[in-house]
């Protein structure tokens, strides 16, 4: 086991896989009007590693890119997606609603989120054990994923846990971390060394979501993110529509080599 300093986590290699567990004082520190400041200490002492922050509207390719341009470098990949859908999964096996605060808030604030690698991809997960995705795009979590992240206690708990992944990242021994979701180049990563935003036009989204089989409304999609679809100062912004993911992969994938040379 290793003690990480200033994330008070324990590494353990498990069926070849990454077990990176949060402690208590985590979630007393998440709850604490000093939490942020905290959270700002906390970053500042993780071994710097190169991150890639990728942001984007509903549809706009941000999964798909992001785990190819991982892939082609050897980094970390992780989809934060799926840490609301995780969350919601478990929200709504207690019974609880989208539409009730205070429960939701209670409900995480006894949880323990971990970090696992599959490969080079990280999961979250609340007991150790990572869910299969039949059950995080269940009707029900698609139906009721975007209301939860609403919430912004439930907001703020991930965003405290997703500042833990470039130390996760470098105790798996990745060289980099490419991490895609809503957020990520703004409240969670502000200062990553490449931060991007991807944008396509209405039609070519709807048509990549049902694709994926995803069948929801990216209009009203872009209306509740509408507050956090802002592109924050020095991110790149790449338009995807008539480009295929290789073409996308490309742009992003010269600006990494630049970077490490």
């Amino acid at each position: 086991m290793l003690l990480l300093a200033g994330l008070a986590g324990l590494h353990v290699r498990c069926f070849g896989f990454i077990f990176y567990e949060s402690c208590q004082k985590m979630r007393d520190e998440w709850m604490a009007d000093t939490a942020q400041a905290i959270g700002k200490d906390r970053e500042a002492q993780i071994p710097q590693i190169l991150t890639i922050a990728i942001d984007g509207s509903a549809g706009s390719g941000k999964t798909s890119t992001a785990r190819e341009l991982a892939l082609r470098h050897g980094f970390a990949f992780v989809s934060t997606g799926e840490h609301y859908r995780v969350l919601a999964h478990h929200l709504i096996g207690l019974g609880i609603g989208f539409d009730d605060g205070p429960a939701i808030v209670r409900a995480i604030a006894t949880l323990r989120p971990s970090t696992i690698f599959c490969g080079n991809q990280g999961h979250i997960t609340l007991d150790g054990t990572v869910l299969p995705d039949a059950d995080l795009r269940s009707s029900a979590v698609n139906h009721s994923v975007a209301h939860y992240a609403q919430v912004p206690k439930l907001r703020q708990f991930l965003h405290f846990y997703q500042k833990t992944l470039p130390g996760a990242t470098w105790s798996a021994n990745f060289r980099g971390l490419v991490v895609e979701g809503r957020d990520m180049t703004t409240a969670v990563f502000p200062k990553a060394q490449l931060r991007y935003f991807l944008m396509a036009d209405a039609e070519e989204r709807v048509r990549r979501r049902n694709a994926e089989g995803i069948c929801d409304d990216v209009a009203g999609r872009d209306a509740q993110d509408r507050e956090r679809l802002a592109v924050g100062d020095g991110v790149r912004t790449i338009d995807g529509t008539g480009r295929t993911l290789d073409e996308v992969v490309a742009i992003l994938s010269h600006d990494v080599e630049e970077w490490l040379r």
